[in-house]
């Protein structure tokens, strides 16, 4: 996936304070993070390299979200 470009996507929504339509139930700092942790353990299971910076980055943007810490795990992982 596009990680760098979905990080782009999620500052905006951040900081404009958008929110999931529907009937979502994570908010967009749970689902971005979830995200971007199953698209990069996809991309090292497939032997892809994972650019360890965009990770970094999307911890620090939802630092202070609320989530649970599974979620953020899974970005420790890869």
């Amino acid at each position: 996936g596009d990680i760098a470009g979905a990080l782009e996507i999620a500052r905006y929504a951040l900081k404009y304070g958008l929110t999931m339509p529907g009937k979502h139930r994570r908010t967009p700092p749970y689902m971005f993070t979830e995200e971007v942790a199953l698209a990069a353990m996809r991309a090292h299971a497939a032997g892809e390299s994972v650019d360890t910076r965009l990770l970094t980055d999307t911890l620090e943007l939802t630092a202070t979200a609320d989530m649970p810490d599974e979620v953020r795990a899974k970005l420790h992982k890869i």
